[in-house]
């Protein structure tokens, strides 16, 4: 961009100055003195000249000494460095001195230095050696040099310097004009190289000190917010980096579009736009709405502010434009997080009511004849529990709860299955399109199977009258732009889901996602918001493109798994030997007492409990009649009283061998992702019924009980 405001001059800016005004002042001064009309004039510009390229000489030393160090040179260094330049300076003007000296040629006047070679040629081998100096200076700066920037501008200047001396020093010795007084002596034109190379390597690669314009583009470049920088006709002069990106577009095609012809609404803009120039202030934020292409558009908040000169007149405006869409995504998340609380305690004592209820009807199934009218009805009942517990499952995605528990999972049967089941009965083809070679990646099998679900199931009711449902999935090295157009950090895995059904209006798509908004009259809300919260516990991400009557299309990354992971079979269990015990430990009655039926179908001797305190005597006393539990199943929360895990920390500290079952349909995300880390050797969620339970039991055979040393070592499977 170029600077919108000016700063001081800089020290090299300055030397370089003095140095163009002193090549200027000899030169000019040669052709004065050549074309004067007398000897006296011609002698005064005489003098004028040799004192500039007496004062320019030391000044090619001074200035890259002066960069090349890092700290200036003081005022005593500079004089002392200067004086043998002084010197001969002086020599030239008192030797031979005087209009006397000059002689009139056919051309104008010069003087004859033909009387005294040897004086004049060591004045001019003085003289040279301030150049030789200069270049040796520069040279070794160049070797010193630490960036990229610096190299430059000495090579620059190395090279300019080479090229102004070898020029002059060739012209001054070969070639015949230079022998004869018939016309001026040149050899300083030559100096004219040098000038320039200082002048590309400051304003070209910024051989400068910070100053304020240098400041405000550097603001201006790093900023995240899109500015504009607007003429008196309302057309766009400048942008920022951050601007062109967003619109994928460099500055000059941004240049001369109104600003109208970017932001919407039109009438809003313009109205905004003209009160900031009459006030000559900057007004409050308004909501508008950017145009990157004619599909695409961005919901923004836009100010405009008014640049003034340095009397108060306004030359211009800068509209600041903040996008709002990480901001909506945020409060997206807080939304799903606030209700992921409420939905929490809702789902733990939904929960505890499903596994009574469910417990009680999966033991009466035990009791009655198979094929019975009886039996039929208890299978519809279980069925029903098997439908609510799909729904406290939903709501515990968005509680603490509902920490994935990750391994690496392969996708192909998954999207298969899903599609499958999405499909059956209606009049949507299925397209799964699944490359050689996808990568396994690192999520919770349960809650991925989930999301595929989720919106396989929207993309079949989102086209009644038929079509395809395509689901693709393909590899994303890191390094490859996210779905957020930022280059991902970490391998990924994209799922691709696509339909051709009705769309979603452009009005309602920003809150397809937030829980229980639904565009289906029999919608609950939950689908997409539970899949986005999935993704994002799982650090991927999810965006969703619709168009009415054009269908839906909604991308997710997924982080890719870093090896494979062997899944572990459930071995049927054995029936128990004599004298196998568990200890039960609920604060609902309901629970406590299905769970101990449950044990005791399966040949159990159980013990309930409905507190912390109270399992730990039991297990205590246990161990004290030398009849000590092998199983210990404990609730994680109890309110007002001892919890799971302080309860299995106390019963570890015996370092008694036994079986720990963590049991809850809420609970703390530290304890649910890592429950060996907290003593536990299994997990049995709520609402369980006899099969869940009946696998847990098959499990503890397999592994067997474990005692306080390497308990924490284990993990649930």
């Amino acid at each position: 961009m170029y600077p919108l405001a000016s700063g001081p001059p800089t020290r090299p800016g300055r030397a370089f100055l003095v140095l163009t005004l002193l090549l200027a002042t000899c030169s000019a001064s040669q052709a004065m003195a050549f074309e004067a009309a007398d000897a006296a004039t011609a002698w005064t510009w005489y003098v004028a000249g040799s004192v500039a390229w007496g004062l320019f000489t030391p000044m090619c030393v001074l200035l890259p000494l002066g960069l090349a160090r890092k700290r200036p040179l003081p005022a005593w260094g500079s004089i002392l460095l200067g004086l043998p330049a002084l010197a001969g300076m002086a020599v030239s003007l008192v030797v031979d001195a005087g209009p006397d000296f000059l002689v009139r040629t056919t051309y104008g006047w010069a003087r004859d230095l033909s009387a005294r070679p040897a004086l004049w040629n060591v004045v001019g081998l003085v003289l040279f050696a301030y150049v030789v100096a200069a270049l040796v200076v520069i040279g070794w700066w160049r070797r010193q040099a630490s960036t990229r920037r610096e190299r430059r501008q000495a090579a620059w200047l190395l090279g300019s310097g080479a090229l102004g001396v070898a020029s002059a020093a060739a012209f001054q010795l070969f070639h015949p004009l230079s022998q004869v007084p018939d016309l001026p002596r040149i050899h300083h034109v030559f100096g004219i190289f040098w000038a320039a190379g200082y002048a590309i390597a400051i304003f070209r690669h910024r051989m400068m000190a910070p100053s304020a314009s240098l400041a405000s583009n550097a603001i201006l470049s790093g900023i995240q917010d899109l500015v504009f920088v607007i003429g008196d006709n309302d057309r766009v002069l400048e942008a920022n980096p951050r601007a062109c990106a967003l619109m994928g577009r460099p500055v000059e095609r941004l240049r001369g579009l109104s600003i109208a012809d970017l932001f919407t609404p039109e009438d809003t803009i313009r109205q905004s736009l003209a009160q900031t120039r009459e006030s000559g202030k900057a007004l409050d934020w308004i909501d508008a709405t950017l145009g990157i292409s004619n599909d695409i558009a961005i919901p923004v908040t836009l100010m405009f502010a008014p640049i003034l000169d340095d009397f108060g007149d306004g030359i211009g405006c800068v509209a600041i434009a903040q996008d709002q869409r990480p901001m909506r995504e945020a409060l997206k998340a807080e939304r799903i997080a606030s209700i992921g609380v409420l939905a929490g305690g809702i789902a733990h004592d939904f929960n505890n009511l499903l596994t009574a209820i469910g417990g009680y009807i999966d033991l009466a199934r035990i009791e009655v004849t198979t094929d019975s009218a009886t039996d039929r009805r208890l299978t519809e009942a279980s069925r029903a529990c098997e439908r609510a517990q799909g729904l406290t499952h939903q709501l515990l995605t968005f509680s603490r709860g509902g920490t994935p528990v990750r391994k690496a999972i392969a996708l192909p049967a998954i999207l298969n299955d899903s599609a499958a089941f999405a499909t059956s009965g209606s009049r949507v083809r299925a397209d799964v399109r699944v490359p050689e070679g996808l990568w396994l990646i690192d999520a919770d099998g349960t809650q991925i199977v989930q999301v595929v679900h989720n919106l396989a199931l929207n993309a079949v009711q989102a086209m009644p009258g038929g079509g395809t449902l395509t689901i693709a999935a393909q590899n994303v090295p890191a390094g490859t732009p996210g779905l957020d157009g930022k280059p991902l950090d970490r391998a990924m895995v994209r799922l691709t889901v696509t339909d051709q059904g009705t769309g979603i209006p452009a009005d309602l798509l920003h809150r397809v996602c937030e829980p229980f908004f639904s565009t289906k009259p029999e919608g609950s809300g939950l689908g997409l918001a539970t899949a986005f919260s999935i993704v994002r516990r799982h650090g991927g991400d999810l965006r969703i493109e619709s168009e009415p009557g054009r269908g839906t299309c909604v991308r997710i990354d997924l982080p890719r798994a870093k090896r494979p992971t062997d899944e572990m079979a459930i071995l049927v269990p054995k029936p128990p030997r004599p004298g196998r015990r568990a200890l039960v430990m609920d604060d609902q009655p309901q629970v406590e007492a299905v769970a101990r039926e449950m044990l005791m179908a399966l040949g159990w001797d159980v013990v309930g409990t409905p507190d912390g305190d109270e399992a730990i005597h039991a297990f205590e006393a246990a161990l004290r009649e030398e009849r000590p539990f092998d199983l210990v199943v404990l609730d994680l929360t109890v309110p007002g009283g001892t919890g799971g895990v302080e309860a299995v920390r106390r019963m570890r500290q015996t370092h008694a061998p036994f079986y720990a079952v963590l049991s809850s349909g809420y609970g703390e995300e530290a304890v649910l992702s890592d429950p060996g880390g907290h003593g536990f050797d299994d997990v049995l969620p709520k609402p369980y019924s006899c099969n869940g339970m009946h696998e847990m039991v098959a499990r503890f055979e397999r592994r067997g009980p474990r005692n306080g040393h390497d308990a924490s070592s284990r993990t649930a499977p």
